[in-house]
């Protein structure tokens, strides 16, 4: 059995889905979902919502429980049965993703039975089954009027999705430093104004009052209502993603707005760098396609 973990929010989850997706396509072999391991850190405050409860069109093979009990066991007696079981001779096998950037080589690392652990963040990993997950992941339907009303507004404009993700949870992350400032903002905007005629900009935030401060005179809608946790926590990502055009930032939340954006035309601005913390220094999250922009700085 090939296995690949879930972990974390619903955005690194999909990316995981979607290496998983491609795995099965390169591998031609069926990729298991292992969904024991959500939140392996319980402080933290992820989102604790099924794949399924956003995209109903998902095929989601689930890994037996318990099948790979040691992927995030991290005492003694569970690191030496870890270390054995990532030999040629054991039973079972865990990858560790090893570098933010595409691993051409994890395809060579996969055995009959084990388990891939990571983030596996490169569209490089599933490029060639966009199709496929554009289906898949085809969202609930709105139903919630303000929702409804935003997107057909978005379909009669040149609308422009621009992210704000100053919440909490990640200004309390050791990137905080390293999150997009109102200068990339203001450089992504003057951009969108010089290649997008008369460009109608939507601003989705978990910080309304950091908007509000910091977006002055900028002619904005903004979307502030819909939960930034809990089953629809996927609303904004979904009205991001039926703009024309989108700013993101380096949130894997927004990545996915521009991702599934299915107008041929699109710009999608994304910052440079991604994150300023060593893993993420070569990373190569960002599609060649992107437009790239300096996230730090005036």
């Amino acid at each position: 059995m090939i296995s690949v973990a879930l972990t974390d929010g619903l955005a690194n989850r999909m990316f995981q889905y979607a290496f998983g997706v491609g795995l099965a396509n390169r591998l031609h072999r069926m990729v298991h979902f292992d969904q024991c391991h959500y939140c392996p850190n319980k402080d933290a405050t992820f989102e604790d919502v099924d794949l399924r409860d956003a995209f109903p069109n998902i095929h989601l093979p689930q890994t037996p429980q318990n099948r790979f009990a040691l992927t995030f066991r991290n005492d003694i007696l569970g690191l030496v049965y870890l270390r054995a079981s990532m030999s040629k001779l054991g039973i079972e096998r865990y990858v560790y993703e090893k570098t933010s950037q595409y691993d051409e080589n994890i395809y060579n690392r996969c055995t009959w039975n084990c388990q891939l652990v990571g983030h596996w963040q490169s569209e490089k990993y599933f490029n060639e089954c966009r199709k496929q997950l554009l289906k898949e992941f085809t969202f609930l339907p709105m139903t919630e009027e303000r929702n409804l009303l935003v997107a057909e507004l978005m379909a009669k404009t040149h609308s422009v999705a621009i992210h704000v993700r100053k919440g909490k949870d990640y200004m309390a992350l050791p990137t905080e430093k390293s999150l997009c400032d109102m200068g990339y903002y203001r450089r992504a905007i003057n951009y969108m104004r010089e290649h997008v005629d008369n460009p109608r900009f939507f601003v989705f935030t978990d910080n309304k009052d950091w908007v509000a401060r910091h977006f002055t005179n900028i002619d904005y809608t903004l979307i502030d209502w819909n939960p930034v946790v809990g089953r629809f926590n996927f609303r904004d990502m979904q009205l991001m993603s039926l703009a024309k055009h989108q700013i993101v930032a380096n949130s894997t939340y927004s990545w996915w707005g521009g991702y599934l954006n299915r107008n041929p035309q699109k710009i999608v601005i994304a910052p440079d760098p991604w994150w300023t913390l060593e893993w993420y220094r070569d990373t190569d999250i960002v599609p060649d396609e992107w437009v790239k922009l300096n996230s730090l700085g005036v």
